[in-house]
């Protein structure tokens, strides 16, 4: 198909006026009687249809719907001739002049005289008799442009959505109208927006804007906001119509909204979005919070069974209200070593969001990754103001899982509000760290805590002093229930928890549950209503100056001026029993071994004695009490390096005796007096560091014992054996050496003897 324009005919009008001024002048340049032009036309010939809806035009902005795909532009030329003729006379020099003008005009086309004019006036008399005609010619260029219309596939999708689907008198209600768009319409297709109301229910008052809103709103006409979008530059154009519930509206008016777009699409039409984003007047109110917690509450080991409580708390609404149906989930998450779980288990909770966006908050798939921890879901209604524990499971830690692994629970809800966002709302993740729980095991004695040394200036705060260690309860193959005890009883004025009495956790317990009666048979606490409870913290008495009253009697073999360590050789026949002393300063002990009928007390009253390697007793078998050896450490405190496994000697650790009363004890760490560390790492542990077992064999006395070893196996790795991290051993040879100690050959005679009666 072409376009052939044909001749243009344009008419062009031109005045050309000449006044004689002064004396008598003519000028003849020509009187053109006929006048010709022709049109010549230049790349008419314009590219055909690619389809039949196409449009070729010189007003794209009449055809709103379609879009300019192709452009042409036509060149033409065009030639114009004009005449113009004057004439003037005189009568003399007194007389006035006659000035006459004729203008004559020709078509550019056929030469013929189309127009003619004259005028006349008076001039001067001093002007004389003249004639002129004038002939002048152009060529005009001409440029017209083309545009080509098609119709370019486009739709617009409208949308309405509602901000509260159950409402109350009071509410702001907000209806969200948006239009998405596929395909690219034209700049001039911008889509027209119509809000379309409805109601159903209870008649009720609506504030309307208007008496003409409410007219035809009654009408079911809903009413127009009459907003034209200029152009679709976002995926989503909208804006929002907003009504107030009156107190008056009766519960169950549903008040519903559409958006209607026009056009539709590249063809014309409308479409109405038919969602019908509703709110129905209700008066009841909830907002629905999720929780996890859990019964661990440090980490746990690989294998170990961990109870996880899921619970929903509606914080609003009034006397026998219930929340509307409210669907929970519950999933966990699995951490990655290293990776911090802060953006899940910390901060406000999550909202309209889904599990898959808790792993992108922590880095990705390659950190963390969801976990089958229950997959259990419900529905349910929650009373007003109450707390509901929806669920309670116990999940098992694989038994192969990698330490410093994190597993979180969490749990979603949705609706968690009467609104329409957010749409669901997740709980602050409850973590478990895959880790070790160090066990300490005690034997041939018992475990006192609570009371101080008799004498002590600086005794700290005991009536609260409590003995507090954690039970592993493995499942799967192993079944048993782990954790630290001692071999006798123990007894605090506090609490005592997780800690096994009478041997109750050798080997593991058959039981999987955390019934400390099951396991502690000799506990003693004086807390009421606590398992053990007895009399009260004054009948635990004092620890005796036992130091003291080893060093009476005890010659001074060895005072340490500038010495700042000290090693006992086992083949050093010089090595004399008695006092080693250093007033002031710290001492190191490095390994040591302390020969057969050896006796030796060091001590350091106001420094720290550093245990740097291990320390033994000669080994070979004894044939008398006075073959025994003893070393005796009495210190302010005593640190063992965690590369030692072996302490044979008592610890003591107290204050000094000149020690200025009122001095804070109190502070274990800040202000250390009194304290037995078993490894000097003052860091954060982990299962790399101080993980070398500890045995003490002998008496241990101090206001602080700070356990801080990290050994032992875990996982796949453990037995049903004992694998503490810290073993003190209160062994025979202690009771008889210190039996020794007191033997004397002094003899007690009867001089009389009285029998007396019987007491009850």
């Amino acid at each position: 198909m072409q376009h052939n324009t044909g001749m243009i005919t344009k008419i062009q009008t031109a005045r050309l006026v000449i006044s004689s001024v002064g004396f008598m002048q003519m000028v003849f340049i020509g009187l053109l009687a006929t006048l010709a032009a022709t049109v010549v036309a230049v790349g008419v010939s314009l590219p055909a249809h690619a389809a039949d809806d196409d449009i070729w035009t010189k007003t794209p902005g009449s055809y709103p719907y379609r879009t300019v795909v192709a452009t042409k532009t036509e060149t033409t030329y065009k030639n114009h001739r004009t005449s113009s003729t004057e004439r003037c006379t005189g009568h003399g020099p007194s007389s006035n002049g006659v000035h006459e003008s004729e203008t004559y005009t020709y078509d550019g086309e056929t030469g013929r005289l189309i127009k003619y004019s004259r005028s006349s006036s008076r001039g001067h008399a001093d002007d004389q008799y003249c004639k002129e005609v004038i002939t002048t010619g152009w060529t005009e260029t001409i440029n017209t442009k083309y545009y080509l219309m098609r119709l370019v596939p486009f739709t617009f999708s409208p949308k309405t959505t509602v901000d509260k689907r159950t409402s109350q008198p009071g509410d702001v209600v907000t209806f969200t109208h948006t239009i998405g768009k596929t395909g690219t319409p034209p700049g001039t297709a911008g889509p027209k927006l119509t809000t379309v109301g409805t109601r159903s229910g209870p008649l009720y008052d609506y504030k309307f804007g208007s008496w003409l809103e409410q007219w035809r709103f009654e009408r079911g006409e809903g009413y127009q906001d009459n907003r034209t979008v200029p152009s679709v530059t976002k995926t989503a154009t909208s804006y929002q119509t907003k009504i107030t519930i009156q107190r008056d509206t009766p519960i169950g008016a549903k008040i519903c909204y559409e958006t209607k777009s026009i056009p539709a699409s590249e063809r014309g039409g409308e479409k109405t979005s038919g969602d019908g984003a509703c709110t129905t007047v209700n008066r009841i109110d909830f907002n629905l919070v999720p929780t996890v917690s859990r019964d661990v509450n440090g980490p746990a080991e690989p294998g170990e069974i961990v109870n996880v409580n899921y619970s929903v708390q509606n914080t609003r609404g009034g006397a026998g209200d219930k929340s509307a149906p409210a669907t929970w989930k519950t999933y966990g998450v699995k951490v990655n070593p290293g990776v911090s779980t802060a953006p899940i288990s910390e901060g406000a909770l999550k909202e309209s969001t889904t599990p898959d966006a808790m792993i992108t908050a922590l880095g990705g798939r390659s950190k963390a990754s969801l976990f089958d921890v229950d997959k259990f879901q419900n529905t349910q209604q929650f009373a007003a103001n109450a707390k509901t524990v929806v669920r309670s499971n116990a999940f098992q830690l694989p038994i192969d899982a990698a330490s410093g692994t994190k597993y979180c629970f969490m749990m979603y809800i949705a609706p968690p509000t009467l609104n329409a966002s957010p749409t669901n709302r997740h709980s602050t993740a409850s973590c478990i760290s895959v880790g070790k729980k160090p066990k300490v095991n005690i034997y041939g004695g018992d475990l006192s805590v609570g009371r101080s040394f008799a004498n002590d200036p600086v005794a700290p705060n005991i009536l609260h002093s409590l003995i507090r260690t954690s039970v592993s309860v493995l499942g799967g193959t192993v079944n048993k229930s782990f954790g630290s005890w001692t071999e006798y009883d123990a007894y605090a004025p506090g609490e005592v928890s997780g800690f096994a009495t009478a041997s109750g956790l050798q080997g593991g317990h058959s039981s999987t549950t955390n019934d400390q009666a099951q396991w502690s048979k000799l506990t003693f606490v004086n807390i009421p209503g606590k398992y053990g409870n007895f009399s009260g913290s004054s009948s635990l008495g004092v620890i005796p100056d036992t130091a003291v009253a080893l060093m009476n009697g005890m010659k001074t073999v060895k005072t340490f001026t500038t010495e700042n360590s000290f090693t006992i050789r086992s083949s050093d026949r010089s090595l004399e029993s008695g006092r080693y002393n250093k007033p002031t300063g710290d001492l190191t002990i490095n390994v040591s071994t302390l020969p057969k009928g050896k006796s030796v007390v060091i001590s350091v009253p106001k420094g720290t004695v550093t245990i740097a390697g291990d320390i033994k007793y000669a080994s070979g078998a004894y044939s008398d009490l006075t073959q025994i050896p003893q070393l005796v450490i009495v210190a302010k405190n005593i640190t063992i390096n965690s590369n030692v496994t072996n302490v044979d000697s008592w610890l003591i650790a107290k204050a000094p005796a000149d020690t200025p009363a009122g001095t804070d004890g109190s502070d274990a760490l800040r202000n250390p007096i009194g304290v037995i560390k078993t490894c000097e790492v003052e860091t954060a542990l982990t299962t790399s560091l101080c993980d070398k077992r500890l045995t003490v064999n002998g008496p241990v006395m101090s206001n602080f014992l700070l356990l801080r070893r990290t050994a032992g196996l875990v996982g796949a790795a453990a037995t049903t054996e004992d694998q503490p991290a810290e073993v003190f051993n209160l062994r025979a040879d202690s009771y008889l050496w210190l039996y020794q100690q007191g033997k004397s050959d002094v003899r007690a005679v009867t001089t009389y003897t009285r029998e007396l009666p019987v007491r009850f």
